[in-house]
């Protein structure tokens, strides 16, 4: 897992050396921001003073991004007309949302690793 991070970090480490942004940073929109690795970028960007917007798929979700100093949509991979209004503006966007279960319903695993990843 580490190395996944290492990578998304390295990767806005080169970006911010090759983009001209304001002193804002970049407009960042994340998906699966309130899951393990999604924390952790969304507290790497704020750090390093870009705008978060993330996506989450419930009220308890959206709370822990705006904890984490990031802007919160309400919605989930599968709604495009959210997906289009609320990356609107972004630079960058990072797809992290997954169901990561083994065993589960495949319809939904499905709609969100497959569907949702079509959308993004």
């Amino acid at each position: 897992m580490n190395h996944f991070k290492d990578f998304i970090l390295d990767f806005f480490q080169d970006l911010n050396r090759e983009v001209a942004y304001e002193d804002n940073g970049l407009k960042v929109y994340v998906t699966g921001g309130s899951g393990f690795v999604g924390k952790s970028l969304i507290k790497r960007l704020k750090e390093e003073r870009h705008d978060v917007r993330a996506l989450a798929v419930s009220s308890d979700d959206a709370q822990i991004l705006k904890d984490l100093g990031a802007e919160a949509i309400v919605g989930d991979v599968n709604q495009i007309q959210v997906l289009k209004q609320s990356i609107y503006g972004c630079d960058v966007i990072i797809h992290l949302a997954a169901i990561m279960k083994i065993m589960g319903n495949y319809k939904e695993l499905y709609q969100v690793n497959v569907d949702g990843t079509k959308n993004m």
